[in-house]
């Protein structure tokens, strides 16, 4: 459950960054936006074969991966 609603927050934010007409911040930050939510989605993703799988240790580095995607700066 967890991990569909981390999707959802991953594809919400690709879709908004590529549909929606005159998005603040300029081609740089919509670059960056599709990286990231790129990235996010491919963590979680990754994280979660990695449980399926019973790789405890690969789980671990891809959800702190994600963790750290996700991590604003002040």
């Amino acid at each position: 459950m967890l991990a569909g609603a981390g999707l959802v927050v991953a594809g919400s934010g690709l879709w908004m960054t590529l549909f929606s007409p005159g998005a603040p911040g300029g081609d740089l930050l919509w670059s960056v936006r599709l990286v990231v939510g790129s990235v996010m989605a491919a963590s979680i993703v990754l994280g979660f074969t990695a449980i399926r799988r019973r790789d405890i240790a690969g789980h671990r580095a891809w959800m702190i991966r994600r963790k750290r995607t996700n991590r604003r700066k002040p």
